[in-house]
């Protein structure tokens, strides 16, 4: 069995973050084994506490627009 070490909550904000200022493609792996690959166009704070672990990530893939919780990103990956 092929387990995805899962990345702690700052490599995975560095790593989006660079994705946003770079415009570089990454994969993102989610906690429901979803696998999604795309541009980080933006993110949207959190309402409630903690904020930062709940922002929504914006992901520009080939199938449009979507948005993800941070706190359900278990890997992201540069392309």
């Amino acid at each position: 069995m092929n387990m995805a070490k899962s990345q702690d909550l700052q490599e995975i904000s560095a790593l989006l973050d660079r994705s946003l200022a770079n415009e570089a493609p990454v994969k993102i792996k989610t906690i429901d084994h979803r696998t999604l690959g795309g541009i980080v166009t933006g993110f949207e704070n959190g309402t409630v506490k903690p904020y930062f672990e709940r922002r929504t990530v914006f992901l520009n893939t080939q199938k449009g627009m979507k948005r993800i919780k941070q706190y359900s990103i278990q890997q992201v990956l540069a392309q």
